[in-house]
């Protein structure tokens, strides 16, 4: 009999997905107020009282997110989460994801409503969670008031989220974890694996220079994804975290790299120069402090050292997001599609900043 983990689930389309939130009505007792329209000519007007209606709102990796609404007075709103690969595949079980949210601190990121691991009887597979306000802000616009705002919502949850949410625990050392995540390319991608082997020496070679840093290293809840395309930004200017996936107990500096540095590239990373880094760190280590958990040893004459450890294990955490991200982007270009061109400038781009920035 085969395991419905390991074959991929149901695929849903915009009627199906609306057809299983009409299902399930104790979901809508935890939705959100759905925005009005602007203006009466809208072109997507809100649904008529009862009636919900769903439209496909964003994918990433390993799922595809479907924004819910229910007319009414008011109208509400809920996102629906369907994975695209065999949850077997998926970094951590779906309920996990909602065991996060719900450690997470509040105005940070979703409120979970339900999960459903696939069986024999029911092979749906599926993730609902209240809907994140705001808007994505493409990375090219990211300034250092915006990465300060970010900056300080991550110190929130390295602060005040509930750590033993999450079952899976980071590799603390860089260049194990750089050496693993290869071997995973060459086994699994190898075609777009030996796009990275000219890099390859000089990147372990940082990483190698980094190693000291990681001793100071603390074991923290974190988003690890926070990229741009993971930040949805509210009228007021409130940054917002969506897509917990690969979140885990780990390193807070690795939630401070991946909004970019002296790697960019849209809609993922933003340019920041040497001084907006330097910020960033700054910035974190006070809202530490002003929430009552300052980083060990930033309040003694080691302060300097504190900040620096960071800054290096920081550049690490970077390096290998965009290093690896490169082999990625390679392997969509390689497949073809309407964005195939786009990917493979984005990692031949990503690679030579890369090479600039180590040669």
């Amino acid at each position: 009999m085969t395991d419905p983990r390991t074959t991929l689930p149901p695929q849903l389309d915009a009627d199906q997905v609306a057809a299983l939130a009409s299902a399930h009505h104790h979901w809508w007792r935890s939705a959100t107020p759905a925005p009005r329209p602007e203006h009466e000519t809208d072109d997507a007007p809100l649904p008529a009282p009862g009636e919900v209606c769903a439209s496909r709102i964003g994918s990433g990796e390993s799922f595809i997110a479907w924004g819910v609404v229910r007319g009414g007075d008011p109208a509400l709103e809920l996102v629906v989460k369907i994975p695209t690969r065999p949850v077997a595949q998926l970094s951590h079980p779906l309920g996990e994801e909602l065991r996060v949210l719900a450690a997470a601190p509040p105005r940070l990121t979703a409120t979970p409503i339900g999960s459903h691991e696939p069986t024999i009887d029911e092979p749906l597979a599926f993730v609902v969670t209240t809907r994140v306000p705001g808007r994505r802000v493409p990375a090219a616009q990211w300034g250092s008031d915006l990465v300060a705002a970010l900056t300080r919502q991550l110190a929130r949850l390295h602060v005040h989220g509930g750590t033993d949410a999450a079952s899976k625990v980071a590799i603390t050392d860089p260049v194990a974890s750089a050496q693993q995540a290869m071997e995973w390319w060459r086994t699994n991608e190898p075609e777009a694996a030996r796009t990275l082997d000219g890099l390859w020496p000089l990147v372990l070679q940082r990483l190698e220079s980094t190693r000291p840093s990681f001793e100071l290293a603390e074991q923290l809840l974190v988003h690890a994804d926070a990229s741009a395309a993971n930040v949805l930004v509210d009228e007021q200017g409130v940054p917002r975290l969506v897509d917990w996936e690969w979140s885990h107990r780990g390193d807070p500096a690795r939630d401070l790299a991946f909004i970019g540095g002296q790697i960019h590239a849209d809609p993922w990373f933003a340019q920041l120069d040497a001084q907006q880094i330097q910020e960033q760190v700054g910035v974190y280590l006070e809202a530490r402090a002003q929430l009552g958990a300052p980083v060990a040893g930033s309040g003694t004459e080691g302060a300097a050292q504190v900040r620096n450890a960071m800054l290096q294990r920081r550049d690490a955490h970077l390096l290998h997001e965009v290093f690896f991200s490169s082999a990625h982007f390679a392997m969509v270009a390689a497949r073809g599609g309407a964005e195939a061109d786009f990917y493979a400038r984005t990692s031949a781009s990503v690679q030579q900043q890369i090479r600039d920035w180590l040669s």
